[in-house]
């Protein structure tokens, strides 16, 4: 009688699906980590905004409105906010 050394069919089909179903798992994983970020961040920049729209209403007494926005947004006003809380210092490289 011959013994057979070898992979068989089946355990190559075996071997074949359950590397599909980890991959397909692992997928999942990954996608879902992904979504999860992205929700977060979203939830983040929803906090900072409402943060913003705070300190506007402290700061004037009042919520902004739509001409308001556009003039917030404009890049002189916010060069005159960041500009003011800039500290010059020198470099020193040594």
């Amino acid at each position: 009688m011959k013994v057979k050394n070898g992979i068989t069919l089946i355990i190559l089909v075996l071997t074949i699906i359950l590397a599909l179903i980890l991959v397909t798992a692992t997928t999942l994983a990954v996608g879902n980590s992904i979504d999860n970020a992205r929700l977060a961040a979203f939830a983040n920049d929803l906090k900072e905004v409402q943060d913003a729209v705070k300190v506007y209403y402290m700061e004037n007494d009042f919520f902004p409105t739509t001409a308001d926005s556009t003039e917030a947004l404009s890049q002189k006003a916010i060069f005159e906010i960041v500009s003011k809380d800039l500290v010059y210092e020198p470099l020193y490289l040594g």
